[in-house]
């Protein structure tokens, strides 16, 4: 599938209490149903201000795209995952 493409890899140290969260493009690309996106920012704001375990974490994000679309549909897939180094 992606036979001519390159790739670059990066090396992340993660310390005690660190939180790593991992997402497809159709959480940002998530649209309403005025068509506006529901962005970087707005995820980015609501996993550095949500300081509970992973789990909790990724609970909080999904419920949070869903209220933005409220209701339109998906055009892509929606997936989040954390990790924190215990």
């Amino acid at each position: 599938m992606f036979a001519n493409q390159k790739f670059s890899t990066e090396h992340l140290k993660l310390e005690t209490g660190d939180t790593l969260v991992l997402y497809t493009d159709g959480v940002p690309d998530a649209v309403n149903k005025h068509n506006d996106e529901y962005g970087m920012s707005r995820l980015i704001e609501i996993a550095a201000s949500w300081p509970l375990e992973p789990e909790s974490l990724v609970a909080r994000c999904l419920s949070d795209v869903s209220a933005f679309r409220a209701g339109s549909p998906r055009f892509d897939d929606i997936s989040i995952m954390g990790i924190r180094r215990a």
